[in-house]
């Protein structure tokens, strides 16, 4: 009994058993083993499972050593020093992680429904989020609920979208046909149901990644698309930015106020231009970015509701860590997220 409750307690606080069985040099060895394999989670997610499997190797082990009868000091200094590392370890991996669950097909191809994810929630606060990146933020429009979306703009950048195509600061968006039909599974009310769409291969901000488009893009590509397509943003039929819940984008305590450049403003670049001819473009306010999901015809995103402050993002995606689809537990999507 000695040595399974001593496994159990390593299992929680790695090098424990092996410190009470006045094994230093082995109690350090496994907690710094594991420690370092925890933090290889910014790297893949296959991390979270090699460190769970380190826990139960050094648990097996720390049982082996206390079962030869080596009498031992619960309140030894190394023992004490190796159960406070663990707590601190612990408690450092939920302030640096964090998790999110996809419910929706917003992100597709990225995300599916049903991916469980990891959140780095402290490089944010080192380094600003840039053009290109997935991360989670509270919902502008709905407090409590969490949202997983891409930044295609910061603060200051201006953002448009003509035919589909992406311009940032004036610039076109890299993208790529890489299939024009494409078959995914979607969740609805009835069950789970083919949808269909043309994939892309979008290049932002140095990160690329696959995005979905209507089904019908190519061909309105290959024709012109002479009346323009229904997520074109901004539209000139705006006359206001985009709401949330019938508030303004610049509503005292939800969004940064201060003059234009505080709640963004259109800006028009030319009249007289042709539908897919960039036109129009809405000013990103400082302290805020602007999010788009990877399934551009089936996303509400800051095209719906706005830019999104810094004060909400949780945290950068770093990978799938589990995904329980419509088939089940599928390990292949296991994988870091770009």
């Amino acid at each position: 009994m000695r040595a399974l409750g001593s496994a159990i307690a390593t299992f929680v606080m790695p090098g424990f058993g092996q410190a009470l069985a006045r094994r230093g040099a082995a109690a350090i060895a496994w907690a710094l083993a594991i420690a370092i394999v925890h933090a290889l989670v910014f790297a893949t997610p296959w991390a979270f499972y090699a460190a769970f499997g380190l826990r139960f190797a050094c648990a097996v082990h720390a049982a082996a050593c206390i079962r030869k009868g080596v009498a031992f000091d619960w309140l030894s200094p190394l023992a004490l020093a190796t159960a406070a590392f663990s707590i601190l370890m612990f408690v450092a991996l939920r302030w640096v992680f964090a998790g999110h669950h996809t419910p929706s097909s917003s992100m597709a191809p990225t995300l599916e429904i049903g991916d469980d994810i990891f959140l780095d929630t402290v490089t944010p606060r080192l380094r600003p989020i840039g053009r290109g990146e997935p991360i989670v933020f509270a919902d502008p429009c709905h407090p409590g609920e969490d949202l997983v979306k891409r930044v295609v703009a910061i603060g200051g950048d201006t953002v448009e979208v003509r035919c589909n195509v992406l311009y940032v600061n004036g610039e076109a968006t890299a993208n790529t046909l890489l299939d024009p039909k494409v078959s995914y599974r979607e969740r609805g009310r009835r069950g789970w149901d083919d949808s269909f769409a043309s994939l892309y291969r979008e290049s932002l901000g140095g990160h690329a990644y696959d995005v979905f488009h209507d089904v019908q893009r190519p061909l309105r590509d290959s024709l012109g698309a002479p009346a323009g397509d229904v997520h074109d943003f901004p539209r000139r039929t705006m006359t206001a930015l985009p709401a949330c819940m019938g508030k303004s984008v610049g509503a005292p305590g939800k969004y940064p106020a201060g003059g234009s450049r505080g709640n963004g403003e259109f800006i028009e670049t030319k009249r007289s231009a042709t539908s897919c001819e960039p036109q129009l473009q809405y000013l990103v306010p400082l302290g805020t970015v602007f999010v788009m999901g990877d399934n551009r015809a089936d996303s509400v995103d800051s095209r719906s509701w706005g830019p999104v402050p810094l004060g909400l993002i949780k945290g950068r995606v770093l990978g799938i860590w589990m995904s329980n689809g419509e088939h089940g537990v599928s390990w292949s999507r296991v994988r870091r997220v770009h």
